[in-house]
This record gives structure tokens, sequence and C-alpha cells, in this order.
């Protein structure tokens, strides 16, 4: 049905094509959450290494931490300044976008916490009752292992009333 309006609007002259490295990818929030089996056994290994490496805390996204999140993400951007294209400077300007309007947007988001500083983030959105989207998820170069653990700790303690996460082109 999409096709046929996508014809009406542009005619003939468009070739479709799918581009596998834009695909979604989608979890049972259950998967996530525990990281159960051998094809998660990578993910439980980086969250082992980070707990041995660092005294870690997870804390969600709030009002009061929003500062922490958007100095966390400026960090990142820094550190990231050398792919410096039009796609991270519109992702910057959307996660701050996302963050200043939380309530607004239904979003909500975690954070792991070394130290007092945030080293790594996630935001995101519900698409449905029963699917929650990851827009953004970050973790600074020195905490890498990170990213398991933001994704693990998220789905754990925030999307329990999901069954599905959808972590977009991750």
């Amino acid at each position: 049905r999409r096709l046929d309006e996508l014809e009406d609007f542009l005619g003939t002259h468009y070739e479709l094509c799918e581009e596998r490295n834009s695909f979604d990818y989608v979890y049972l929030r259950d998967n996530l959450a525990e990281l159960s089996g051998k094809k998660y056994h990578g993910k439980r290994n980086h969250i082992s290494a980070f707990s041995k490496k660092y005294n870690w805390e997870y804390r969600p996204v709030t009002k009061e931490n929003i500062c922490d999140i958007k100095r966390c993400a400026e960090l990142w951007y820094e550190e990231n300044c050398y792919r410096n294209n039009r796609h991270l400077i519109c992702e910057k300007s959307g996660i701050n976008t996302v963050l200043d309007n939380m309530e607004l947007l239904g979003a909500k988001g975690g954070a792991v916490y070394v130290n007092g500083e945030v080293v790594a983030f996630t935001v995101g959105s519900p698409i449905n009752d029963g699917i929650y989207d990851i827009h953004f998820e970050k973790a600074l170069k020195q905490y890498d292992t990170a990213y398991s653990v933001i994704n693990r700790e998220f789905a754990k303690r925030e999307l329990s009333a999901y069954k599905y996460i959808n972590r977009e082109d991750d």
C-alpha cells in the first residue's frame, strides 16, 4: 500500500533497494535484561569486566541529572569529532532536544555513573504498548564496555512493561 502511495507521489522515477546496514534490530526485552544463553556470552563478559574494573551505579534520567547526561554527550562528541559529519551534528542536536523535552515526548533514559560522572547513557521512547525504541546510546571511549552495561540495566530496570526493544540500527 505504501509503495503505491510513493509511486503516486514520485511516479516511477525511483529505485527501491534494501540497505542492510540500516535495518533495525528488534530484541525481546527479556533477552536484553537477562542476557541468558550462548548468544549473549560476549555482553556478559563485557559487563563482568566493567564491574571488576569500576565501581559503577545505574540511575534513571531525571530532571536532576540531565546536565550530567548532556556533559557525557558533549564529551562523546568531542571524542568523535574526527567523524564530524552532518549526521552526528544532527544527532547531537537531537539528543539535547529530547533531553530538554523528555516529559513532553514520553521519553525516558538511564545512565551509568563512575566516580560521580556519567560514562554511558541511553534515551528512548515507546513506539506502542509493546515496543520500546532506543534513540540514543553513548559510552565514553575509555568505558566502551559500558555499552553492554547501560543496555542491560535500562532494559532490566525501566522497560519491564514492554515485550520488544527496537535498538534501531545499532
